[in-house]
């Protein structure tokens, strides 16, 4: 199991349509509006790092109005 937070950078006023459907992906638990350098935080849970990688390269970096993307992958102590 992999998990990590997508943080997610919009063009203007595209934020809340990129929110909506980020939220309906399969692998996606959460996403959440913030302020700061980034506009939206995705948390996701892949069973490897091959979906992880496809999710975030194919379905939230292929939206309209998502300018740039980080992955921080949670590790365990």
């Amino acid at each position: 199991m992999v998990d990590a937070y997508i943080l997610i950078s919009a063009e203007p006023g595209t934020a809340r349509d990129i929110f909506e459907k980020v939220k309906e992906l399969d692998l996606v638990k959460s996403v959440e509006a913030v302020t700061g350098s980034y506009d939206l935080v995705a948390k996701i849970r892949a069973d490897s790092l091959e979906k992880l990688t496809e999710t975030v390269f194919s379905k939230i970096r292929g939206l309209k109005g998502v300018t740039s993307t980080s992955t921080l992958t949670v590790v365990e102590f």
